[in-house]
């Protein structure tokens, strides 16, 4: 696979390019994460897109995005390197690499640290994304087509529950979006009416209960399948909010917590679905209904007293 990092001039390049690192960076170090982070960002871009600008002089109107993609490479390789960078592995077996001049730092330090470049990392993420939409460069839809779904874009699912405009949080969703419409959307409507989307808009009632209810079931099983970081600040909810010290942040609800509140909001849309569907399949008799020919009167024993 041919990455845009170079072994020539790599560690001042990349220092360059993630803007935080202190020290040099050894090409034989960081080659496996700088390996898997391309890799994973081509999955999400799609190799047409990767190919376009693994050249060796990029055009001036790819700059940009080729700019985007480094960066994005560079933030994740380095989430995957740092956990190996802690410790020294030696004959005497790992070690903590400290001298005179630095200290290793705390687990609690470096549990925040993990967390911020995650955060930082989704957030430069969604930044790729959305100049990728922007200027018409389709990601790898064999992963992430959605185009079909009950919520077939973001700003759809943005309607019924905000995610700070993240596509790429949307993307991570789809999954759980597709779980819905397999297990909890087609016992309840049919998937003929699914596929009859023009019958199925036309009911708007029903169709709003249920992009309702997939937005809910997706963020339910976003919590408890993806990374908290991925999602906005705004989605975590202290249990008791006049604290605020900060002994008192841990306050709140865990993920998995969360995903029951949102269960519970989940569960209140989809009966509103089946009432729904209740109310379309009653039939009310017409002036013309009259009940079948039972072939007796009122001189039968049963019914005479």
């Amino acid at each position: 696979m041919e990455m845009l990092f170079k072994e020539t001039g790599f560690s001042p390049e990349f220092k360059s390019v993630i803007g935080i690192v202190d020290s040099d960076l050894a090409w034989i170090k960081m080659k496996p994460a700088l390996e898997i982070a391309t890799d994973e960002i081509i999955d999400i871009i799609g190799e047409q897109n990767y190919t376009s600008i693994n050249v060796d002089e990029v055009p001036q109107e790819q700059k940009r995005f080729y700019d985007l993609v480094k960066r994005a490479i560079a933030w994740k390789a380095y989430i995957h390197y740092a956990p190996t960078g802690d410790l020294a592995m030696t004959n005497k077996g790992r070690t903590m690499r400290r001298d005179e001049y630095e200290v290793g730092a705390f687990e609690w330090q470096i549990a925040n640290h993990n967390e911020s470049l995650e955060s930082f990392y989704y957030k430069h993420m969604n930044l790729l994304l959305k100049f990728m939409i922007k200027n018409n460069l389709t990601i790898n839809l064999d992963k992430y087509n959605h185009s079909d779904l009950i919520i077939p874009s973001l700003s759809k699912f943005e309607k019924h529950y905000g995610l700070n405009d993240s596509y790429f949080l949307y993307l991570n969703l789809l999954p759980g979006i597709r779980d819905f419409v397999e297990l909890e959307m087609f016992s309840r409507i049919g998937k003929e009416l699914y596929d009859d989307r023009f019958a199925l808009k036309e009911k708007t009632i029903l169709f709003n209960y249920l992009q309702k209810a997939a937005v809910y079931y997706a963020i339910e099983w976003g919590l408890r399948h993806l990374d908290i970081q991925m999602f906005p600040k705004s989605i975590m909810r202290q249990t008791n909010s006049s604290t605020s010290s900060k002994s008192d942040l841990k306050s709140q609800l865990l993920p998995s917590e969360l995903a029951m509140v949102f269960e519970k909001d989940f569960n209140r849309y989809i009966q509103k679905v089946e009432s729904e569907m209740t109310s379309f399949r009653v039939t009310i008799p017409g002036d013309d209904f009259r009940l079948p020919d039972l072939d007796f009167d009122e001189n039968d024993n049963f019914i005479s007293t």
